[in-house]
């Protein structure tokens, strides 16, 4: 059991060369997204105007959906290529941009709080 432990460790996190780069590269921008988006939810709740509330519900998306992203390129699934990454990220990308493009004018909190549910789950699946 402990040797299935340890290699299983060893797989999930790089401790040498490229590999461990790109892993604190991830970590350092979901740290950003996750920053921001606690900046921009403080904000918003001490001056509640329509651009604060933008700020706090969508870099919440963006943080979540990098979070989603994340957990499904680790998790593998046949993504390992950088093309397949591309792709995800397209489709990811896109799909929040046009959500926060319907929710411009007139939020919709209900879409959002679905959108805000389908990256979590897509997220909890991935681990």
């Amino acid at each position: 059991l402990h040797m299935h432990v340890a290699s299983a460790r060893e797989q999930m996190v790089p401790t040498t060369g490229e590999a461990l780069v790109a892993h604190l590269t991830r970590i350092s921008c979901m740290s950003r997204l996750w920053i921001v988006a606690w900046v921009s939810s403080a904000v918003f709740h001490s001056r509640d105007t329509w651009l604060t509330e933008k700020l706090d519900y969508y870099s919440g998306n963006l943080a979540m959906c990098y979070m989603a992203f994340l957990s499904l390129t680790r998790a593998g699934w046949g993504l390992e290529g950088v093309v397949s990454r591309s792709l995800l990220a397209i489709g990811l990308g896109g799909s929040i941009t046009v959500h926060m493009a319907l929710g411009w004018q007139q939020m919709d909190y209900s879409r959002n709080m679905h959108v805000m549910i389908a990256l979590l789950a897509t997220h909890s699946v991935g681990w």
